[in-house]
């Protein structure tokens, strides 16, 4: 049995190039089943910039995309901020 031989840091850790380390990882697991590209999708407005992360491993951008959307009313259910009988069809 071995004994413990505990340490410690004096420096803070930081991530440094870890996420990228994970990334090419990740490659090479995708490469051992024989795909031969990868792909995600990524939020640009991100704060974490994590587009960077990703050109910094050689990906690069396919294609942008908007995406929209909107909040719609279960049956029976008014959205927020409609009177009763308002909209098309009221009064019918």
């Amino acid at each position: 049995m071995s004994a413990l031989r505990p340490g410690w840091s004096i420096r803070r850790p930081t991530l440094g190039d870890v996420p990228a380390m994970l990334e090419f990882h990740a490659f090479a697991a995708y490469a051992a089943k024989g795909r031969s590209q990868a792909g995600l999708g990524v939020d640009m407005a991100n704060p974490t910039e994590a587009a960077r992360l990703y050109r910094k491993v050689g990906m690069t951008p396919l294609y942008r995309a908007n995406v929209y959307q909107t909040t719609v009313a279960a049956a029976g259910v008014r959205p927020p901020g409609r009177p009763s009988g308002s909209g098309a069809g009221a009064g019918r």
